[in-house]
């Protein structure tokens, strides 16, 4: 089959569908939490805070995890979201303080050692 470059291939009069796009939320989600490729081994919890779910705005980590969590109870996500998106905690800082505390209290005990 030959096409006539000057052919119209889809009548003027024809309405031609726009493509529709739609985010894929659970691929949302987990490039929210997905840690850089160039991380570097953590010896401390704030090391490990390098996620877009570490940096950016609470409340938009929070709305991202609603949706994200709507229909999925078992999604993965850091405790303190959990409990901040619960009312159990405070806030996402005060989920940050919890972690660093621990790991300050208990890297003084002979043996421990801090695994993400």
């Amino acid at each position: 089959m030959t096409v006539d470059v000057d052919q119209n291939l889809v009548s003027r009069n024809a309405a031609v569908p726009t493509p529709r796009l739609e985010p894929m939320l659970d691929l949302e989600w987990s490039q929210a939490i997905e840690l850089p490729r160039f991380a570097l081994p953590a010896t401390r919890p704030a090391e490990l805070r390098q996620a877009w779910v570490h940096r950016a705005p609470e409340d938009a980590v929070l709305g991202l995890y609603r949706r994200a969590s709507g229909a999925d109870d078992a999604l993965p996500a850091p405790w303190w979201l959990r409990a901040v998106a619960s009312g159990r905690l405070e806030s996402r800082e005060l989920g940050f303080r919890i972690e660093d505390r621990v790991a300050q209290l208990l890297g003084k005990r002979m043996g421990w050692e801090f695994v993400p």
